[in-house]
């Protein structure tokens, strides 16, 4: 009985050994090896994750995707301001026609009406374009943490 457990445990070992691993290696090209050796296939993953040729064809690829995304927002904005503008507009023709005997009022409405949306509209016209690239920043910057400074944290 005791025999039959010493050749389990060899025959599970035989697997890993250096003979059985240089006779398979003609066969599968050191497929065995990669297999029976842990540490080293990590590493190989770290490695091909985070290569520098596949971080930059990462990067190609999804440069465009972003801009396209940044577009798109600001092009969002500018029609959202567009329908304010002309909203504000109705308000002041539709003020212009309730006040038509006061002429004073009216120029004092006008004046007010068209500052009122000319700061609106820079206000909106500026910040929002600002808003959506920093959150673009944001998304993008996190992407590439992924295999920025892995050894650093490890060491400290």
């Amino acid at each position: 009985m005791d025999d039959d457990d010493d050749d389990d445990d060899d025959d599970d070992n035989d697997y890993c050994d250096d003979d059985v691993d240089d006779d398979e290696d003609d066969d599968d090209d050191g497929d065995d090896d990669d297999y029976c050796n842990d540490d080293d296939d990590d590493d190989d993953e770290d490695e091909d994750y985070c290569n520098d040729d596949n971080i930059d064809d990462y990067d190609d690829n999804h440069d465009d995707d972003n801009i396209i995304i940044v577009m798109m927002m600001t092009t969002i904005v500018m029609i959202m301001t567009l329908i304010v503008m002309l909203m504000l507009l109705l308000m002041m023709i539709i003020t212009v026609m309730i006040m038509m005997m006061m002429i004073t009022a009216i120029i004092l409405m006008m004046i007010i009406n068209v500052m009122m949306m000319t700061i609106i509209v820079i206000t909106i016209m500026m910040i929002m374009p600002i808003i959506v690239m920093m959150i673009m920043i944001v998304i993008y910057d996190h992407d590439d943490d992924n295999c920025d400074d892995d050894d650093d944290d490890d060491d400290d």
